[in-house]
């Protein structure tokens, strides 16, 4: 599937790890992924002022948690992809990585 890239700036980082078993039902559960708070610019093309700061999951929190420490409060390049579940309805934007912006 095709990635695509987004410049965005890093507004914060929120690791994100752990696993237990849910008491109810007994299902299983972990976490291993960082938050990235990006702000974004609104689509000026239609008609909208401003930013927004978006919420998007980085797979492997000990991967990347300490290599984006530096970025925040940066420009970053945010790399994408649209993922399907396989099952039908709609494709998920999935963050591959994040790099410095050029200066």
């Amino acid at each position: 599937m095709a990635t695509f890239k987004t410049t965005s700036r890093l507004m914060g980082i929120v690791p994100k790890t752990g696993s237990g078993v849910i008491e109810s039902n007994g299902q299983k559960w972990s976490h291993d992924h960082v938050e990235l708070h990006l702000l974004q610019d609104l689509d000026s093309d239609k008609g909208a002022l401003g930013q927004s700061t978006q919420i998007f999951k980085l797979q492997d929190c000990s991967a990347n948690f300490d290599r984006l420490k530096s970025f925040v409060g940066q420009p970053v390049v945010v790399e994408s992809k649209l993922v399907t579940s396989g099952k039908g309805g709609s494709p998920v934007l999935t963050v591959v990585d994040v790099t410095g912006a050029a200066k």
